[in-house]
């Protein structure tokens, strides 16, 4: 049997942020492989391996050893097909630095995630989407070369059961060597897979990976979520006077959290203490927390411009993004 039996499936397809957002694609989430396989991947699409793992390009997989039940796992652990991460943490294990990272978005409305810490639990999920594989007793008479191979053809038989009711599987368990701790994304359709190209984006929209500066203040953040606001009440919007469509997650400096504090603290502790939609926040907040009134809002403002701003940044603070290269005026 020929082990190292790869098929091109799809070249990879190249988006912008907007219509990652017009198309809701599931990500960011994240390949970990050698510089040579990215490589690649850049030039030649993803491919699918169907075959023994550890083996040619494949640096993963299971061994074959008891698992659950007397059977061994199956060769990869979601069944043939192209693995991502949400975690960049689990990204660097398998890449071994963070370098060369780069963001993925996928195509994947049928998408199942299961939450697993029990190899027996693993095997009777493996099992019911057909992972038709005998206990290794009952194949003691085979020889290794053998059993291997029809444990491939069973990890092949639970693939394409999978693929018919599914375009991924998210798994948030936990599985028997280290690497797959935590979360892992399997996708059995290359061609559901798109490469985040920033250089696609409109140069006057605002998306993650932007760099922006700041309006009123010498200071920029760097973007790193955008999503559509959802709630009413903002401080900011309120000291600007104007309503954020979007909010997003920055990084930001604690030197420029600083002079955003110095800047907007007293107008937003006038709104605090005036603001009627406040009343009901506050009151509970002196309550539960047993402070007197100025102590609530000091403590609420000292986390709004500590934490709360970088995780739910508005809108009408960001003037206009910075040219690589650039220095902020």
């Amino acid at each position: 049997m020929n082990f190292k039996n790869w098929q091109i499936l799809s070249e990879l397809t190249q988006v912008g942020y907007q219509e990652v957002q017009n198309k809701k694609l599931f990500g960011p989430v994240y390949h970990g492989t050698t510089e040579e396989s990215m490589s690649n991947i850049m030039t030649g699409g993803f491919k699918v391996f169907s075959g023994q793992a550890r083996t040619g390009d494949v640096r993963h997989g299971y061994i074959l050893q008891e698992y659950a039940d007397g059977k061994p796992a199956p060769v990869h652990h979601l069944g043939y097909g192209i693995y991502f991460t949400q975690s960049k943490s689990i990204f660097k294990q398998y890449q071994g630095s963070g370098k060369g990272m780069k963001e993925f978005y996928l195509d994947v409305p049928r998408i199942e995630t299961i939450n697993f810490a029990s190899p027996n639990t693993m095997m009777k999920w493996w099992v019911k989407n057909g992972y038709d594989m005998p206990k290794l007793k009952e194949l003691s008479n085979y020889a290794p070369s053998q059993v291997e191979e029809i444990r491939i053809k069973a990890t092949q038989n639970m693939t394409n059961k999978i693929k018919q009711n599914y375009d991924a599987i998210l798994f948030k368990g936990k599985g028997l060597y280290s690497l797959l701790d935590g979360n892992q994304i399997c996708v059995y359709d290359p061609s559901r897979i798109y490469l985040l190209n920033q250089e696609l984006n409109d140069e006057n929209e605002i998306f993650p990976g932007d760099k922006v500066k700041l309006k009123n203040i010498k200071g920029a953040v760097i973007v790193q979520d955008k999503r559509p606001k959802k709630y009413r009440f903002d401080i900011m919007d309120k000291i600007l006077n104007q309503n954020s469509n979007y909010i997003y997650t920055v990084k930001i400096d604690s030197k420029t959290l600083q002079l955003l504090k110095d800047t907007y603290q007293e107008q937003a502790r006038s709104i605090i203490e005036n603001d009627p939609e406040v009343a009901e926040f506050l009151t509970n907040r002196m309550q539960n927390l047993n402070m007197s009134k100025e102590e609530a809002i000091q403590s609420y403002l000292d986390y709004y411009f500590s934490k709360s701003i970088a995780l739910n940044f508005p809108e009408r603070l960001l003037e206009k993004k910075v040219k690589k290269g650039s220095r902020i005026s």
